[in-house]
């Protein structure tokens, strides 16, 4: 930030005036984000990427099924738990489930070992982990197996992942 800072003209008298830091909900979803007058998404509805943490699109996909749901619960006026329960399926229909399927990934790879991870470095590029880490089954599988050819070694792994 300071070099940001030193660099622009503009901002040479500028100073940093506060640091924000916090933990990032990558451990587990809530299954319920709804209450009587309540619905919750983002961070505080632990949306976020179990690998990577990252949640921006995630909250605002999220606040957009929420939005809907409170709209309709305006119209209807009724704010009730059983009514606002339409936002959670909604969300694991859309992301959610597919995000618990990251999840289940990311235990997975911690729990490899070192022989089990240096298969994986050298049998994937950074695309296929990307792609991979998306969550698609179908994708992610297509990947795999095309790798298979050429490194058998991915197979234990896979039945590990599959086991689990």
């Amino acid at each position: 930030m300071d070099a940001f800072i030193k660099k622009h003209e503009g901002l040479k008298d500028g100073s940093v005036i506060a640091v924000n830091a916090g933990g990032i909900p990558v451990g587990g979803f809530l299954e319920n984000m709804t209450r009587d007058n309540l619905l919750v998404c983002g961070d505080a509805a632990h949306q976020v990427n179990p690998i990577h943490g990252g949640g921006i699109g995630l909250a605002i996909e999220a606040a957009r099924i929420a939005a809907e749901v409170a709209a309709e619960a305006v119209k209807q006026k009724n704010y009730s738990e059983q009514f606002l329960k339409k936002y959670n399926e909604l969300w694991y229909e859309k992301r959610g489930n597919k995000l618990k399927r990251i999840l289940k990934m990311r235990y997975m790879l911690e729990n490899l070992n070192d022989e089990d991870f240096e298969t994986i470095a050298s049998s994937l590029n950074g695309d296929d982990i990307m792609k991979i880490a998306e969550g698609d089954i179908l994708q992610s599988a297509k990947i795999i197996s095309t790798k298979l050819v050429k490194h058998p070694g991915l197979v234990k792994i896979m039945l590990k992942y599959l086991q689990s």
